[in-house]
C-alpha cells in the first residue's frame, strides 16, 4: 500500500507517543478543568469560563479523534506539514467540513472557534490543491479534535523523504552520510600523486572534512536563498 489516510497516520503516531501515564494525565486534566468551572470556582476563573463557550468539550466526542499538541507537532515535523489557523488556509474547505462544524456546534450548543488546519506547504500557495489536509478544533483541555480530513492520501515514504529536513540533527547526519559516500567514491589518484598511499589514508580523511565544510556551506546558502526552514522551526508557522 503506497498511501495512507491522514487519520491512519495520525493514529499510528499517537500510538507510538502516548503511554499509559499520558492517558492518566489527560484524565486528570479533565477533572481539574471540571473543578475549575464548577459553580464555586467560576468567578475565580471567569475569563477562562467565558472562553470555554468557544471551545469543544471532550465529554461527548469520539476520543479516537482526540490528539494532544505534542502528538500533532511530532507528526507535522516528521511529515513536513504545517499546523496553522484556519484563517490562513488558502485552499477551499470542502462542504463536508462545514457540515461537520455545524453538527458539532449543534451537539455542544456552542459557537466554536479556534479551528486549526494541518496541511502541506503547497496549501499556503495554491487555492486548489489535492494535498491531504485535516481540520481540527481546540478543546477546553487544550487538546485538538479532528473534525474532518480530505484530499489525496499521504505517501508512506514521505517520512523518509522529509527526514533530512526535520531538525538540525537530521540535517547534519544526512550531510555527513552524503559526504561520506562522495569521499569514498573518489579514486586515490585524485587525492594524491603518491601511488603507494593506501585507500584509507590521511588524504581521504582531509578530503572528507573539506567536502563536509563545502556541503554545510552550500546547504545553509540554499536554505537561505530559497527562504526554507527546518520542520522543527516552521511546523506551526504560516510563513512559507
Amino acid at each position: 500500500m503506497l498511501f495512507k489516510t491522514m487519520l491512519t497516520e495520525l493514529l499510528q503516531e499517537r500510538k507510538k507517543l502516548r503511554k499509559a501515564f499520558d492517558q492518566l494525565m489527560l484524565e486528570t486534566q479533565r477533572i481539574l478543568i471540571k473543578d475549575k468551572f464548577s459553580e464555586k470556582n467560576i468567578l475565580d476563573n471567569l475569563k477562562e469560563y467565558n472562553k470555554s463557550f468557544e471551545l469543544l468539550n471532550e465529554d461527548e466526542i469520539n476520543e479516537e479523534h482526540l490528539f494532544t499538541l505534542n502528538e500533532i507537532k511530532s507528526f507535522c515535523i516528521k511529515n513536513r506539514l504545517r499546523f496553522i489557523d484556519s484563517q490562513q488556509f488558502k485552499s477551499e474547505f470542502p462542504y463536508e467540513s462545514i457540515l461537520k462544524i455545524k453538527d458539532i456546534n449543534a451537539l455542544q450548543r456552542k459557537d466554536l472557534r479556534y479551528f486549526k488546519v494541518m496541511c502541506g506547504e503547497i496549501n499556503l500557495k495554491l487555492e486548489n490543491s489535492k494535498f491531504p489536509c485535516a481540520l481540527f478544533v481546540k478543546t477546553v483541555n487544550d487538546n485538538y479534535y479532528l473534525l474532518h480530513h480530505w484530499g489525496n492520501q499521504l505517501d508512506v515514504n514521505r517520512k523518509i523523504k522529509c527526514w533530512p529536513l526535520r531538525n538540525f540533527e537530521t540535517a547534519f547526519i544526512s550531510l555527513l552520510f552524503l559526504v561520506l559516500i562522495i569521499t569514498l567514491a573518489i579514486p586515490n589518484r585524485y587525492l594524491s600523486t603518491d601511488t603507494h598511499v593506501g585507500y584509507f589514508s590521511m588524504y581521504r580523511a582531509a578530503c572528507f572534512f573539506h567536502v563536509l565544510i563545502i556541503a554545510i556551506g552550500f546547504f545553509v546558502f540554499r536554505m537561505m536563498a530559497t527562504n526554507k526552514r527546518l520542520s522543527s522551526d516552521n511546523w506551526n508557522q504560516y510563513k512559507i
